[in-house]
């Protein structure tokens, strides 16, 4: 939230190069939709994973996490 509250203008461009030197020019608004999508692939990966060892994976659904900040659900 700090990130958020302190930079205005995401609809810009961000010139970076990725991890193997690879160089990308990208819109801040697309990193941050690419951000929320790719953490819940990871999250559906791990969730496979330890439903096929045997084990019922948490509730991880961003609303459910709301839901027991504002107190609405016990966790």
């Amino acid at each position: 939230m700090d990130f958020l509250n302190n930079h205005e203008n995401f609809d810009r461009v961000l010139k970076y190069r990725n991890y193997v030197g690879d160089y990308f020019e990208t819109n801040v608004q697309q990193i941050m939709i690419h951000l929320v999508n790719h953490g819940s692939y990871h999250r559906g990966q791990v969730a496979l994973l330890l439903r096929e060892r045997g084990f019922e994976p948490v509730n991880t659904d961003y609303i459910t996490y709301d839901r027991v900040l504002s107190g609405q659900l016990k966790e």
